[in-house]
């Protein structure tokens, strides 16, 4: 006797490098097909992290809880405002949270809009696979701990640029198991891992100590039906785009964002780690001028926006369009 399976709920995920226009995308689409818009991006979570972070849309207060959503244009934006810059917050938090909003979502008879540059939260939540259990690999690790940890670092810019840009890449217990995780989600995704010839064949497991990366205790998330697009941008284009939304985020005020912030936070709440925050600090110090911080927000912006490429380019399923008017046919036929 068959048994009646329901047929997969719609997810739409919208991707692309910073300042690519993801932001007017959603609006356009959620309005179009009865959207409502969770942020998938790691520091609008943050509360008091308005400017640098390009909110769309900011509250007066924390949000109750990640249900709540915040309306912009009377759509309503979710996953913004949420906790502040001094908790740490990780993939397998934003799976939580967003599998709850999208779940709300679908009761209302609607469709859920995933956006965001976070590439890693994107993939977290739509990938069959549970990545709750990524084993320590004692083999790796006694090798890796005789390597320099830029060649490491570096290894791991190459393989997983998004997981790269969220820790600390002079950390060598840090960079060590985010490669550990990023061997494990390769050979998920049926890509062979690295060869490992050259590792010894045994290691001792007492002699190397646990330290665990927040997105390996990620849940196991629905099944979807799931549409992923990107939208493409020229490289000459984007550059000039990123550098009009630094100018203008100065212009609005980020400088006193970040001092208001690091008064009640301090320079190293993870928040703050962020792009468009930390690389201001040494203004705020007195320690260089404006221009050179605003070239340094400009130039991280610009290298983050490459990464993202290429963690895109390797992203399984992903439709590029170039235009709004590609992609509401494409929504309307999927």
């Amino acid at each position: 006797m068959n048994t009646y399976q329901p047929a997969p709920k719609p997810l739409l995920t919208i991707m692309g490098p910073t300042a690519s226009g993801k932001t007017q995308l959603s609006l356009v689409l959620a309005e179009q097909f009865q959207g409502e818009i969770i942020s998938a991006d790691s520091r609008q979570v943050y509360f008091g992290m308005n400017i640098g972070t390009d909110k769309i849309v900011s509250r007066g207060k924390i949000a109750s809880s990640p249900l709540e959503p915040i309306e912009y244009n009377s759509m309503p934006h979710y996953l913004i405002d949420t906790i502040t810059p001094n908790q740490p917050y990780s993939a397998a938090d934003f799976v939580n949270d967003a599998t709850k909003v999208i779940a709300k979502i679908h009761e209302n008879n609607h469709l859920p809009i995933v956006i965001g540059g976070t590439g890693f939260y994107i993939r977290a939540l739509t990938e069959k696979k549970n990545f709750a259990s990524v084993p320590p690999d004692f083999v790796f690790r006694e090798w890796a701990n005789k390597q320099p940890v830029e060649n490491l670092a570096n290894d791991l810019l190459q393989k997983d640029p998004i997981l790269a840009e969220r820790i600390d890449l002079k950390n060598p217990r840090r960079v060590i198991r985010a490669l550990e995780i990023a061997n494990y989600a390769s050979s998920l995704r049926g890509r062979p891992q690295a060869s490992r010839s050259n590792l010894p064949s045994s290691a001792s497991a007492g002699a190397i100590h646990e330290f665990p990366l927040h997105e390996t205790a990620l849940p196991p998330t629905p099944d979807f039906n799931i549409l992923k697009i990107a939208i493409h941008r020229q490289p000459e284009n984007l550059r000039d785009l990123i550098t009009q939304r630094v100018d203008k985020q100065l212009e609005l005020g980020l400088v006193e964002e970040i001092r208001t912030l690091i008064k009640q936070y301090g320079e190293q709440a993870p928040g703050l780690q962020a792009i468009a925050y930390r690389e201001l600090f040494p203004f705020l110090r007195g320690e260089e001028s404006l221009e050179a911080g605003r070239q340094k927000v400009i130039n991280a912006n610009w290298q983050y926006s490459r990464r993202q490429l290429t963690w895109l380019k390797k992203e399984p399923n992903i439709v590029w369009i170039e235009n709004e008017e590609e992609a509401i046919e494409l929504v309307k036929s999927w």
